[in-house]
């Protein structure tokens, strides 16, 4: 197996996201620390890749439960790509799980902001509810998880929201 994704790695040309491949195979197989030293590399090896191996490395921690510690990765992806709608939605997810109200705030309003720019989004509809209703607005969550089984039927977790 290791000799079989040796070869990937050693062929750039051929697999440019070999790392990427090679860590999320990790990943599936439960080997997190070797998934991570993939995503590390591939983050250390800059370019235009490297917000995905950022990423990964945010639902590696998150994955963990240990999601509040990609925050800093997530700011430093906004920076340089602010309009990455994936990155956004998760950091705003993280900031809802904050045990402080300020940030449980930031989280309504970066949703409410995706949501805007976002409408037919179901994840996004839904993300923004859970927020909603974090802050004590359950009426104005219940309109969001209604919108999200509007534009997803079977989206189970608005339905039982």
């Amino acid at each position: 197996m290791a000799a079989t994704l040796q070869r990937l790695l050693d062929a750039p040309r051929e697999f440019p996201d070999a790392r990427l491949q090679v860590g999320d195979f990790y990943l599936a197989i439960g080997q997190p620390d070797q998934a991570r030293r993939y995503y590390k590399q591939g983050v250390q090896s800059g370019g235009a890749g490297a917000i995905d191996y950022q990423k990964r490395l945010v639902m590696l921690l998150v994955s963990e439960r240990r999601g509040s510690q990609g925050l800093p990765i997530l700011d430093r992806i906004l920076q340089s790509k602010p309009d990455d709608v994936p990155a956004r939605a998760i950091r705003a997810s993280l900031l809802l799980e904050s045990p402080k109200a300020a940030d449980r705030e930031r989280a309504v309003k970066e949703f409410e902001d995706l949501v805007a720019k976002n409408p037919a989004d179901a994840d996004i509809q839904y993300g923004f509810g859970k927020a909603l209703g974090a802050t004590g607005k359950p009426d104005l969550a219940r309109r969001q998880f209604v919108e999200a089984i509007r534009l997803r039927p079977g989206a189970a977790p608005a339905r039982l929201a």
